[in-house]
């Protein structure tokens, strides 16, 4: 196991030493553990593979639909002059 150190106020470890019962190595690995899985999550880090894969399929028959002379740049283009 690593060792990470911080640093707090002179009362915040007042108060801590207060309640020396408390295991704070343990409370504060758990905080960091759901702070951690709570970011990956916002960041996506863990991907849904079944969204994915559905995303996928979707964007495949969105392409056959469109055919082969579908020109991306050309539809973007043409909306832009039609905004004008």
């Amino acid at each position: 196991m690593a060792t990470v150190s911080f640093r707090v106020t002179r009362e915040v470890k007042r108060r801590m030493d207060r309640l020396r019962e408390l295991n704070w190595s343990q409370i504060l690995r758990s905080y960091v553990l759901r702070v951690l899985e709570a970011e990956e999550e916002r960041r996506g880090s863990k991907k849904d593979l079944v969204r994915l894969g559905k995303a996928s399929r979707d964007i495949d028959a969105l392409r056959e639909l469109s055919g082969p002379d579908w020109n991306g740049s050309e539809v973007v283009i043409k909306w832009r002059k039609l905004r004008r």
